[in-house]
């Protein structure tokens, strides 16, 4: 009974940074789930610096052999900084940065001691600073892409002065039509050849490669405007010295990697390249003919963008939204149909919907087949197999329900342990289309095997269906069910937050072993197995209820430690901890339920219905969260709203607790 939950939890994967010499990929480091990395620039030994987007940190990243993954380690966390973009070199290691849209710092890599970071200037008027590059380095002044405005902004390192430099509709982003919400891309990458006094840009929105001759002094055009290239959305690129070719690093056709003449001839170096977003050539001894490439995706957000060009970020992300929500939601129809003994139609068609759902997923190209394949299809087929999975285990078992209810939800944990697993080693070898395809078939056999086995035990007369059950009438007036959902919304409210920000926190609070932080999610996932099945044990001794306020206050005071850990160890007990009492604040709460229900003949029923709330809460918890990072620029203010929540469903959970027994 626990293996349909096992498996609908998608391990998410991680971005990947590459070399390319000719027409060969080596993997330098594979990047944990979630991670944005945007533009590189190499240092004059060899070692590679690359932006993440919205962890707001620079990497170095020091190339091996082939057979060598290397350990990125953390070079500056920029505070009060939501994200970065582009990097250029200024002089021997000093680098500009541009940051938050609208600022531009510099960084500084001594030979001994931490990188120094000053901030030049924040250019009011500018809307997205995205590509960089060295205009005159001895003069300090380098030029920045706007991407929305469509301009290319001038700015001198040394004093903050700034203006516009260059300005054309080829620049322009392009026009957004139908009351589209996506972010129109326009100049992007950017870069200066000093040999011909040339200005390469690309427009990613309008999918064009440009040129224009310029002053070297100032920045400004002397030339006419040229387009190279029309039908290549690039991103960043690097420029062969003296300018004859150009590598433009795209992720269009899955990831590529073009040699652009100035022709407008074009040759693939490079395929597969999922979400390339930059390049540069390396400069250590033996490394000047090698791209060094940047490819960002963290399995299904990342993908999306990488096949999604007209999508923005924030809409793509309610795919994943809009999956939750149909889980939970659409529980209040599920349940009513469990309760009027569709167990097995509801099994039979949640694993069909699953299973189309990763192979539709697999193939899709536009962003209306993605929200239909993984936000619907997969969000409506998970609720027909969670509600039953759930409520068939208590009609069964008495004394010991709590630990039979546990051992029926471990397997979300147990799914969420192996699936990035799973993913980090076969995407590499398949790619996309076939590891996901992979999963479904996966997903398929054991769904299929649980279709087999889960009977539900008849318990009183059968309810009869009706679209006017979908709902208990009779649990809106009991005092302990109202108290209950309440608890509940707010540990839903909480519950995603460590687990969205545990990786971008560790990097950028003391801990420096990539590798280890790739396993923080799997650690987590890996602690909640114990922590779904030992807490059991104990409410089965001294009440569910009561076990569950302990794990709820713990659970949220553990989120509270979190604030204090500035090191390896502390990253990994938080995980630990986290892992273990959040599994059990999970496998207790329908427990509770079922000891707070009168008539498990409605236990699918009242699952529905507090299924809605958690819903509530999973959808509004993360964008609160969202906001407050962004506009505090550090992690403290998630923390507070995420223990804090928990905190107080462990109130709620005693006052229930009182009510009941007084």
């Amino acid at each position: 009974m626990m293996f349909p939950k096992a498996l609908l939890l998608v391990g998410a994967a991680a971005t990947q940074l590459c070399s390319a010499a000719a027409n060969t990929l080596t993997a330098l480091h594979q990047f944990p789930n979630g991670t944005s990395v945007e533009n590189l620039a190499v240092r004059s030994n060899g070692a590679i610096l690359v932006t993440l987007l919205y962890q707001a940190q620079v990497l170095e990243i020091t190339p091996g052999d082939a057979a060598t993954t290397t350990t990125p380690k953390l070079v500056h966390a920029f505070s009060n900084t939501t994200r970065l973009n582009g990097i250029s070199e200024l002089g021997p290691d000093t680098f500009a940065v541009s940051a938050n849209h609208n600022t531009i710092y510099t960084l500084s890599l001594p030979p001994t001691g931490d990188a120094q970071v000053s901030k030049v200037v924040t250019i009011p008027a500018a809307s997205f600073l995205n590509g960089l590059t060295t205009l005159n380095a001895t003069a300090g002044t380098v030029l920045v892409a706007d991407t929305t405005v469509g301009a290319i902004w001038r700015v001198d390192t040394a004093t903050g002065a700034f203006a516009i430099a260059l300005q054309h509709d080829s620049m322009a982003p392009p026009a957004v039509t139908n009351g589209t919400s996506t972010m129109a891309l326009g100049v992007n990458g950017v870069r200066f050849d000093a040999t011909n006094a040339y200005v390469y840009y690309t427009n990613t929105g309008r999918q064009l490669f440009c040129r224009v001759k310029v002053d070297p002094a100032t920045g400004e055009a002397v030339g006419e405007y040229e387009t190279v290239l029309q039908g290549l959305a690039g991103d960043d690129f690097a420029v062969v010295d003296g300018g004859d070719a150009a590598f433009v690093a795209s992720s269009g056709n899955g990831g590529v990697v073009e040699r652009v003449y100035l022709n407008g001839t074009t040759e693939v170096v490079a395929e597969g390249v999922a979400g390339a977003t930059s390049a540069a050539f390396g400069r250590a001894d033996g490394d000047q003919g090698v791209l060094g490439l940047l490819n960002s995706f963290g399995v299904f957000q990342t993908y999306y963008e990488d096949h999604l060009k007209d999508s923005s970020p924030s809409a793509i992300s309610w795919i994943g939204s809009v999956q939750v929500f149909c889980l939970m939601s659409v529980s209040v129809f599920v349940g009513p149909l469990y309760d009027a003994g569709h167990c097995k139609a509801l099994l039979v068609a949640g694993t069909f919907l699953v299973t189309l759902g990763f192979m539709m997923t697999s193939i899709c190209k536009a962003y209306w087949q993605i929200l239909l394949a993984q936000g619907i299809c997969m969000g409506l087929g998970t609720c027909c197999l969670q509600i039953p999975s759930i409520a068939v285990v208590p009609k069964y078992f008495v004394k010991r329900r709590a630990r039979a209810m546990a051992l029926a939800t471990v397997g979300s944990s147990l799914g969420a342990t192996i699936y990035p697993l799973l993913f980090q080693n076969l995407q590499p070898r398949i790619g996309f289309g076939w590891t996901v395809r992979i999963m479904g078939f996966i997903c398929f056999a054991l769904c299929s095997f649980s279709v087999a086995v889960i009977r539900p035990r008849q318990m009183g007369p059968k309810k009869s269906f009706s679209p006017r059950r979908f709902i208990d009438p009779t649990a809106l007036k009991e005092r302990t069910f109202v108290i209950y959902t309440i608890a509940i919304f707010f540990s839903n409210v909480a519950y995603f937050e460590p687990i969205f920000y545990l990786q971008s926190y560790a990097l950028a609070h003391g801990m420096r072993n990539q590798n280890l932080v790739n396993y923080l999610l799997s650690i987590l996932n890996a602690s909640s197995i114990p922590g779904r099945i030992v807490p059991s044990f104990v409410a089965d001794w001294i009440g569910s209820l009561r076990c569950y306020i302990m794990i709820s206050a713990l659970s949220g005071a553990s989120i509270l430690y979190w604030i204090s850990v500035t090191n390896t160890a502390g990253n990994v007990a938080f995980s630990v901890l986290y892992g273990f009492f959040s599994g059990g604040v999970v496998s207790l709460a329908p427990v509770v339920l079922t000891h707070i229900t009168p008539d498990l003949g409605l236990l699918g029923t009242r699952l529905g219905m507090v299924s809605v709330l958690k819903g509530i809460g999973s959808l509004i918890g993360p964008p609160i969260s969202g906001a407050l990072l962004k506009a505090t620029g550090n992690y403290l203010g998630l923390q507070l709203f995420a223990g804090l929540s928990l905190i107080v469903t462990a109130f709620f959970s005693l006052y229930l607790y009182y009510i009941i027994h007084r």
